[in-house]
């Protein structure tokens, strides 16, 4: 075969392995793309890690083996039983999509792969005469992805520990040269001084991933994804608290005709809350959001805002009670912080209590609002003394009108913080005009009778 056809070969068949690998991840991650946030706590032994790379090394080893067979490297053929070797991959490949008890032991089956594979490249750096570089290839790729294999730290330390002792034995039977062991044991080292270093970058991303878990399967919200195809691709597990269903049993329905009715939601009149009858007959109100992360992926946020929405109605049932008890008790009621600007008013309703609209004193100091000087130097020392004593304090004061003078009768009390530090008043002016009326008619009739006493 000449030369020129050989290296043509070789890159088709390169070419094609390629090719294959790209495919099958590309396909395997858009169905499988949300897959770690539903099972983060497995993570280190869940079937579609090893899924991958049952394909992969299904693929490899073949063709690699195809090329390695025309250029006639290894002295004798490995050819044969690469070829088994990669056919079993695909198999158990393909097998796992369809038999559950393949799926549930892939990782154990990678692993006995790796372990007989590891025993066969030993077996061959104890019986070769001489280096050989694709055993040492091989050998070096096995130890770069052992980390991988058994992933919790102690086992690859086990790996890497045992690995050294063969080579150790081997060189102190004097079956393996210096030389030769030098070699393998820099293959060692790099690989685990590589993997180390991928550890704890790994670290970081699980640390991700564990609050992303958490995000997307616990709380009070739950998520649904749903692909271009209009397939429910990814369902939080929380979904199964609220629903009372598994969440797995969503995965690849579809959402508008299958799973949209099977929750039950009834939309509200805004678009952006949905009703929820629970099995219990309990009603759930849940705040709705819909975000497309992709061309191939909707993502529909659910979050449980019953709680909220009742706190929003007692609230707003309170401050309604509120106004109107003050609007009726005929009482001006505000707030002056330290400075003796308004920072809270409420007044009666009533057309003769109503000197000026509330948005009127808001943010104005008590000396901007046209206040007489005397009524302002009654009420303003009231206020002093109040937050000098830390205690309340009442004062009287007149308002002239068109109708004559108004009066009024001012308690002033001290208002603190969370911290128990004063830092408001809150003062609470009564109309007392006809009150006060009666009062001075009294003494105007009282000083008309003494008067006339003394005559």
């Amino acid at each position: 075969m000449g030369e020129v056809l050989r290296y043509l070969i070789f890159i088709i068949l390169v070419s094609i392995a390629i090719i294959l690998v790209y495919l099958i991840l590309k396909k395997s991650f858009a169905k499988n793309r949300t897959i770690y946030l539903n099972n983060l706590e497995d993570l280190s032994t869940h079937y579609y890690r090893y899924l991958l790379y049952f394909w992969g090394v299904g693929i490899f080893i073949p063709f690699s083996e195809l090329y390695i067979d025309l250029f006639s490297v290894r002295a004798k053929s490995e050819l044969t039983f690469n070829l088994f070797i990669g056919a079993m991959c695909l198999a158990i490949a393909y097998l796992s999509s369809h038999y559950i008890l393949i799926r549930r032991n892939l990782y154990k089956l990678f692993l006995l792969f790796f372990s007989i594979y590891n025993l066969v490249i030993l077996y061959k750096i104890a019986t070769n005469k001489e280096l050989d570089y694709l055993t040492l290839t091989e050998f070096t790729l096995m130890n770069m992805i052992s980390y991988y294999v058994f992933y919790k730290l102690k086992y690859f330390y086990i790996y890497m520990g045992t690995c050294l002792a063969v080579l150790f034995t081997l060189v102190l039977s004097n079956t393996l040269s210096s030389k030769e062991f030098i070699i393998y044991f820099n293959s060692t080292f790099i690989a685990f001084t590589i993997n180390f270093v991928i550890h704890h970058v790994d670290l970081n991303i699980k640390e991700n991933l564990f609050f992303a878990y958490n995000y997307f399967n616990k709380g009070n919200q739950f998520i649904i994804g749903v692909n271009r195809n209009g397939l429910v691709s990814f369902a939080s597990k929380n979904i199964d608290a609220f629903f009372e269903l598994k969440s797995d049993d969503l995965i690849g329905k579809k959402w508008e005709s299958e799973v949209k009715g099977l929750l039950g939601f009834e939309i509200n009149g805004d678009n952006s809350t949905r009703s929820l009858k629970l099995p219990d007959g309990s009603l759930r109100i849940i705040q709705w959001q819909e975000d497309t992360l992709n061309d191939d992926l909707v993502i529909k946020i659910g979050r449980d805002i019953t709680e909220i929405k009742k706190s929003e109605t007692q609230i707003t049932i309170s401050n309604n009670r509120l106004n109107s008890l003050i609007s009726n008790i005929g009482d001006m009621v505000f707030v002056l912080n330290l400075d003796k600007v308004f920072t809270e008013y409420y007044q009666s309703e009533n057309e003769e209590d109503l000197v000026a609209s509330p948005s009127f004193f808001l943010g104005k100091k008590i000396n901007e609002i046209g206040f007489p000087d005397e009524a302002y130097q009654i009420i303003s020392n009231a206020i002093e003394e109040t937050i000098k004593n830390n205690k309340k304090s009442y004062v009287e004061y007149s308002l002239p009108t068109d109708l004559g003078n108004l009066w009024f009768g001012v308690i002033v009390s001290p208002l603190c913080n969370d911290a128990g530090q004063l830092n408001e008043v809150i003062c609470i002016a009564r109309n007392i005009t006809p009150n006060k009326n009666d009062e001075l008619e009294l003494k105007k009739t009282k000083e008309v009778l003494e008067q006339t006493s003394r005559e």
